[in-house]
């Protein structure tokens, strides 16, 4: 198993859904440059799930991270009642108008923190955060790896999840 960079002390993150990376410095639309991290999938059943490939860019001063999700934009033709219905996913047959969705997920001032390092701690962290505000549970699949390899992913997401439930059993 690969170890995992030290973090760095001065390196602080922010997870985008909870502390918006400031007007003034976001970038718009997707990165011009970028690295891929990791992709992930949760399936929580045939009709609920969440995939998620992260790309890490640097932008001005910070790294950041990005989530880049598939919106389906479907049509399809009732049967039964023969009109068309719009923004129905219909799964038995392959989507005809995907639209990839950029997302900043966590920044950080990049004070002369490495890609690997920002990659790694900038996912930890959002991860833990979404973990402590919306209960997200651990990812069921890997899809692909970057910049991060499957050891040093299993070995954040342990970090996030093992050590959470190992803190809700410690006796108070």
């Amino acid at each position: 198993m690969k170890d995992l960079p030290a973090r760095p002390a001065h390196f602080s993150v922010h997870f985008d859904g909870k502390d918006p990376m400031p007007e003034k410095i976001r970038p718009e639309g997707s990165p011009e440059n970028f690295e891929r991290v990791c992709s992930v999938e949760w399936s929580w059943s045939p009709s609920n799930e969440r995939i998620d490939a992260y790309n890490l860019s640097s932008h001005g001063n910070y790294w950041v991270l990005w989530v880049t999700t598939i919106e389906y934009v479907e049509y399809y033709i009732d049967e039964d009642e023969e009109e068309e219905s719009d923004w129905v996913r219909d799964f038995d047959k392959p989507p005809r108008n995907e639209k990839l969705i950029w997302n900043i997920y966590s920044y950080g001032l990049n004070t002369e923190v490495d890609a690997l390092t920002a990659a790694t701690y900038l996912l930890m962290d959002a991860w833990s955060t979404e973990f402590k505000m919306h209960n997200l549970d651990h990812f069921h699949d890997f899809l692909n790896f970057g910049l991060l390899s499957a050891d040093q992913v299993s070995a954040i997401a342990d970090k996030v999840w093992l050590q959470k439930e190992n803190e809700k059993t410690v006796p108070q």
